[in-house]
């Protein structure tokens, strides 16, 4: 697989499937996957021992029966916190407590999935962070199918650097830019992505700028 090249859109499950399943483990994914999707994105953060623990939030008081930083807990402790616990379908019950459902590595989702390409977003703006999601993905054999993503400039330039031909999003910062120069006109681009950004591409202009120049990367 060299990434996606389609003419249809894409869906990819959203932090697995976080309104189907607990965002971001395992039950997540396998919905996802058995809903049909055609890909998976996902958020990862390191432990304090070093691990790439796929999880959005800086802490995972939101999701779990514990409270901590991720920074703060090593990988084994992540894996034994209830990480289904506060999953609601919305019918004021939760299916998911006491299922098993720890914070899983980005490593053991990405072996679990070998046939599906990742979106893998890094929320930790630090050239560890990124070196070390680049070494999970190199030794799972996965770097034709994934794309890296980040908000922050600086991770994204960490490991561009690291893997150079791996397809990558744009920052937020990156985005507005790119939105920018297209609403002038000006922009030359492979690919944007502006997520979360109050900055609106969807105008056919944008679009149109986004795909002129197929052999300009995106910096």
């Amino acid at each position: 697989m060299s990434w996606i090249r389609t003419d249809r859109p894409l869906v990819f499950g959203h932090r697995g499937g976080s309104r189907l399943a607990p965002e971001n483990t395992l039950a997540a994914f396998d919905r996802g996957v058995a809903e049909g999707v055609d890909g998976l994105e996902l958020d990862v953060r390191l432990s304090r021992d070093g691990q790439v623990m796929v999880c959005h939030d800086a802490r995972v008081d939101r999701t779990s029966n514990a409270t901590g930083a991720i920074a703060d807990m090593t990988a084994s402790e992540l894996a034994r916190v209830d990480a289904g616990y506060r999953f609601t379908p919305g019918d004021l019950t939760y299916p998911f407590r006491w299922c098993g459902l720890g914070v899983p590595t980005l490593a053991e989702v990405l072996a679990r999935y070998p046939r599906h390409p990742f979106i893998v977003e890094m929320k930790d703006d630090t050239e560890a962070m990124a070196r070390a999601t680049v070494d999970v993905i190199r030794a799972a054999g996965a770097l034709d199918r994934v794309c890296l993503g980040a908000f922050a400039t600086g991770v994204m330039r960490h490991a561009r650097r690291l893997v150079p031909g791996t397809p990558t999003s744009a920052s937020s910062a990156e985005g507005s830019a790119f939105a920018m120069r297209a609403s002038s006109g000006s922009a030359r681009a492979s690919a944007a992505s502006c997520w979360g950004s109050a900055v609106a591409i969807g105008a056919r202009a944008v679009i149109r700028s986004a795909h002129c120049c197929s052999s300009a990367p995106v910096m």
